[in-house]
Formats: C-alpha cells, structure tokens, sequence
C-alpha cells in the first residue's frame, strides 16, 4: 500500500510538471488580452491536452486521472481503480496530505502558465482524490500565493 501511495505521489508531480510545460505557444502582444478567457478553454487546447495524455500513459494502472475546470478553480482527480477499505483510508489519506509539500514546490510551473495565457485573476490548483466508489478521501488546494514563496 505504501508503495502504491508514493507512486500516486510521484505520477501528481509528472502530470503538473508535463502541463506546466505545456507551452502554449502563442507569444503576447502589448494588449492585455489573454490567449484564454478560462480555464476550461486552456484545458482544451490541443497542446494541453496531449501534455494530460502524455502524463496519463505513465500512470499506474491502480489509478484513474481526469483534469477539469470547476470555474476558476483547476482540478486534478485521482481516483483509485481498486475499493481502498476503510482500515486503509486513514492512512492513506495521511500519505496524501504529506505529499503536499512535494506538490507545492512544482505548483509555481503550473500558476506561471495559469496567469501568462489565462485570463483568471485568482485560480486555485486542487488535487482531489477518490476512493473508487467516488467517495472523497483527501482534497489539496494551492493558490498564486505559492510565486510568492
């Protein structure tokens, strides 16, 4: 089990840091207009979206990843494949919430292109993670606040 939670920790940062990298690839003008009005159009970009499916062929097979926009607010999902038992949800609730810090340090990719190419003043980064029956197990949020630090 633990195995399989440093695995999911790991497999978080490789798919922030392919969308981070993404690269839009449109330069800005002088105007102030944003190469996307939301998220959810950044989202839909193909290069976005071959950067989620790059990541997501170096998944393990325990997990399924989805990547959406909840207004401002850009989600990653994990959700676990397999029923983790409620003797296990503790723990490894716990193992996520300690891989926040490895998260946060790779956040500063992601709020950098978030903030070039899309027209959001206060996006929030969350990593939600499901049990296989969809029941929410933990829930990690970043600000913008993460450039400052």
């Amino acid at each position: 089990m633990k195995k399989v939670i440093r695995l999911v920790a790991v497999s978080m940062v490789l798919i922030l840091a392919a969308i981070g990298f993404a690269g839009c690839g449109s330069s800005q003008t002088a105007s102030s207009s944003k190469m996307f009005s939301n998220l959810q159009a950044y989202l839909e970009y193909p290069n976005t979206q071959k950067s989620l499916e790059n990541a997501m062929s170096s998944l393990p097979s325990t997990l399924e990843f989805d990547c959406y926009a909840e207004g401002d607010t850009l989600v990653y999902e994990y959700k676990y494949t397999s029923l983790i038992p409620e003797s296990a949800l503790e723990m490894t609730k716990k193992a996520i919430e300690d891989s926040a810090s490895s998260l946060k340090s790779a956040q500063k990719i992601v709020f950098t292109e978030i903030l070039e190419y899309v027209d959001v003043e206060n996006p929030i980064v969350c990593y939600r993670y499901l049990n296989s029956d969809g029941a929410l197990i933990a829930e990690i949020k970043f600000d913008k606040s993460v450039l400052d630090e």
